[in-house]
């Protein structure tokens, strides 16, 4: 009825941060004042304080029960879980056992009265006893002219009108009616001391025997102790939030035929169940009870599961009573700003079960109460806020899955936009985990690298100014994919300038001469392509070529591109500007058969808002951006008349900005990749080669990230998480491939490859095995 067992779940999940969040209510002490509670019930004797050896601990204390009222209700409110009988609402809190006194039947001392029981229930006497929470489940009684109790005390029964009069508001404010006390008595001031030392007051609206319209039209109101904060409304800063009075509701969430309703309490006043509720009894026994009685300690058991599991609990912006959550105000008074915000949170999760002046706020929920209200969020350790939903890191193949393993043992505390109410997460939450469907051997991209492609060309002037369209198509053969323009101009003899729709360093600044050596006939693997490949794919640009003599020639180009990356939370655009410069070298004669010609490439990527590729949202903020630095070197080794051996290796370094949010600061990035291959001519219309390589790879680096990860008193305390970005996996692809190219049909070609910790994820491995057959157009 009141979600208590998904509210239990909920908090053991929540303590498992560290000793200051806690389940099921461990370190929050509840004041029973009652008849006294049985020391000695096996259900109980593990959580009462036993340590009450203080003169004014002892004055209260209850050391038996007169009766079995109050060990049935301290048995609701915290009974231990031990298997027997059953558990409290918050059975790892403490139970301090205090008495009520009525009519001396506890210890041989005078009454006393309610200021007076809430100071000794808040007071720690040097044992770590002082009450967060004091239940009060008794009542004046008014009995008829036998003697016979009818129903409890009502303020009405002591005015003469609807509003009393000084003379009668004073008095009905007398300890015979167990209210504070007057304003300027002792008692009073007592009662406030407690509530400023953040005391929460939990009492029963009271009992009737429903025998008359009279009864029953009495008891639309609650007990008169039930109304503290209407009576003392001069000081409702202190009774605001602080004091909960509570209706007893049966199984079909109706007020129950005994129970008084919440009336003129309604703003402060809660439904909870208390018919038949099972609890202990003095004798080691366990009985049904109902009133009441019974629902107030079900909703102290719950202030006392919401307070332990929440230290950094808050009050929202718009409650009334905000101010004493401010350092700079001059009430500033953090323990009342705590237990304001943990009653405040009962109130707004109580389920509306029908008329307010019955039901006040409603019946509480403790599964809604112990679960975010608005939404989760990440707070930086410079106080900035990102919601932890739009907080996901996606990583690119460089760094494959290396932050996961760091990020899968941290625990971290995100708290709720409502009041800071904190939930505890793993860090994997804040990671774009990519599903098996992405991260697996893309074996459609090595599909369609294995299509010929079709070439449009448009010549001007003798191929002076050149439109060039190049594309092939998809696996549907009804779109086009890899398309791009290029409009190449020559400038005179020894240069050209080229611009392009979609650059592609696949097939510019590989240092290979892909064309002469048929690579693209050959290879679909990522053998030979610049590091910039997987940063720059379509980008636009202008590349620059230039003579230089002597069989030396330079290749410069500046690109910009503009890629999507979709995230489990959204799709983000990732801008890169590109600067490649690159040197080829003559051909030079070793002998008859055998040369040598090479290339030097220097380059530079700037991303706007990444990190070689990876980016983040929300508390992940890479708008600072990234450089990266790239030389590379690649060799062409003519071995013989039909055998070459290609060499190509590219060295990267990238430095960023210090992160925002909750990154705290980047190393520099150091990351490779490199090919080896051998392309060789079996005859005029065969051709094969064998390819090894490795796609761009981090080898070095690493960050640092700050996360809350626990609490130190209400305050949250954050732990940095050096992340080490080397993956464990290591990209490789082994290819052997085939082309032939028959009389009968333009080429045939086989492509057999292997594929090891592909997006550099350790096991991540596949065998692909390709027939494609066509003509080139």
């Amino acid at each position: 009825m009141i979600g208590l067992a998904d509210a239990l779940a909920n908090t053991a999940r929540l303590a498992n941060t560290d000793n200051t969040v806690r389940h099921a209510g461990e370190g929050v002490t509840i004041a029973i004042i009652d008849s006294g509670i049985d020391p000695n019930h096996v259900s109980l004797n593990d959580n009462i304080i036993d340590t009450c050896t203080s003169a004014d601990c002892l004055e209260h204390y209850a050391t038996y029960d007169s009766g079995s009222h109050g060990s049935h209700v301290a048995g609701i409110a915290g009974a231990e879980k031990d298997g027997t009988g059953t558990h409290g609402v918050a059975y790892s809190a403490t139970i301090k056992p205090g008495c009520a006194n009525f009519s001396l039947s506890c210890q041989p001392q005078k009454a006393p009265n309610t200021g007076e029981l809430m100071k000794w229930s808040v007071t720690d006497s040097g044992n770590n006893d002082g009450a967060a929470v004091m239940t009060m489940s008794y009542g004046l009684a008014k009995t008829d002219d036998k003697g016979n109790q009818i129903r409890t005390i009502v303020l009405s029964d002591e005015i003469a009108g609807a509003s009393p009069t000084q003379e009668e508001a004073q008095r009905i404010k007398g300890t015979e009616f167990l209210m504070i006390g007057r304003e300027d008595s002792q008692s009073y001031q007592e009662g406030i001391d407690a509530l400023k030392e953040g005391l929460i007051v939990v009492v029963s609206a009271g009992n009737h025997n429903n025998s008359t319209d009279a009864v029953r039209e009495k008891a639309k109101q609650p007990g008169i102790h039930a109304i503290a904060p209407t009576l003392y409304s001069n000081d409702s800063l202190y009774f605001s939030n602080q004091w909960i009075t509570v209706v007893n509701v049966d199984d079909t969430e109706a007020l129950a035929a005994t129970s008084h309703a919440c009336g003129n309490a309604s703003d402060y006043c809660v439904a909870a169940p208390g018919m038949g509720i099972r609890s202990t009894v003095p004798g080691n026994q366990h009985e049904d009870k109902s009133g009441t009685s019974m629902a107030a300690p079900v909703v102290s058991g719950g202030i006392a599961l919401i307070k332990a599991a929440f230290p950094g609990l808050t009050l929202p912006q718009e409650a009334d009573a905000f101010f004493l959550c401010t350092a700079a105000s001059p009430n500033y008074n953090t323990e009342q700003c705590v237990s304001k915000a943990v009653v405040n949170r009962l109130f707004e999760t109580a389920r509306s079960i029908g008329d307010k002046t019955l039901f006040g706020h409603g019946l509480i929920d403790l599964k809604a109460a112990t679960e975010p209200i608005g939404e989760v969020q990440v707070q930086s350790v410079n106080g900035q806020a990102f919601s932890l939903k739009n907080s996901q890191l996606s990583t690119s193949k460089v760094m494959g899955s290396a932050t996961a393993s760091p990020l899968a043992t941290t625990r971290f505390i995100a708290v709720d936009s409502y009041d800071q109410a904190g939930f505890v997460h793993q860090g994997l939450t804040l990671i774009d985990v990519p599903s098996e469907k992405t991260t697996r051997v893309n074996t459609q991209q090595y599909l369609t690298r294995s299509l010929a492609f079709d070439i449009q060309t448009l010549s001007v002037n003798g191929g002076q100014l050149t439109l060039a369209h190049r594309f092939r198509k998809n696996t549907q053969g009804n779109q086009v994919d890899d398309s791009h323009y290029r409009l190449n101009v020559a400038l005179g003899q020894d240069s050209r300038i080229e611009l392009t729709t979609s650059f592609n360093s696949a097939y510019d600044f590989t240092g290979q001469d892909s064309d002469a050596l048929g690579l693209e006939k050959l290879t679909v693997s990522n053998a030979f392509h610049s590091p910039f490949t997987a940063f720059n794919d379509k980008a636009k640009g202008i590349k620059y070529s230039l003579a230089l003599g002597s069989g030396y020639t330079l290749e410069s180009g500046f690109f910009e591109s503009t890629s999507v990356h979709t995230q489990a939370s959204q799709r983000k655009a990732l801008d890169t500007q590109s600067f490649i410069l690159q040197i080829n070298t003559p051909v030079y004669a070793l002998d008859l058969n055998r040369s040598f010609s090479g290339s030097l490439q220097i380059g530079s990527l700037k991303e706007d808002d990444s990190l070689l590729g990876t980016s983040g949202s929300g508390a992940w903020n890479f708008n600072g951006g990234s450089e990266t630095l790239m030389t590379g070197v690649s060799i062409d080794y003519r071995m013989n008349a039909n055998t070459h051996l290609l060499l190509s290796y590219f060295q990267t370094t990238t430095g960023s900005s210090d992160g925002q949010g909750i990154i705290r600061q980047h190393s520099t990035l150091d990351s490779s990749s490199y090919s080896m291959g051998l392309v060789g001519q079996y005859s005029d219309s065969v051709q094969y080669g064998l390819f090894i390589s490795q796609p761009l790879r981090l080898y070095g680096g690493s960050t640092t990230v700050q996360l809350p990860t626990h609490y130190s008193g209400r305050t949250l305390v954050y732990s940095d998480i050096d992340i080490d970005l080397t993956p464990e996996g290591r990209h490789l692809e082994y290819e052997f491939s085939l082309n032939w190219e028959p009389d009968f049909v333009d080429y045939l070609r086989v492509n057999l490859l292997k594929v090891e910790d592909y997006g550099n994820i350790p096991g991540n491995d596949d065998i692909v095995l390709l027939f494609s057959a066509g003509a080139e157009l």
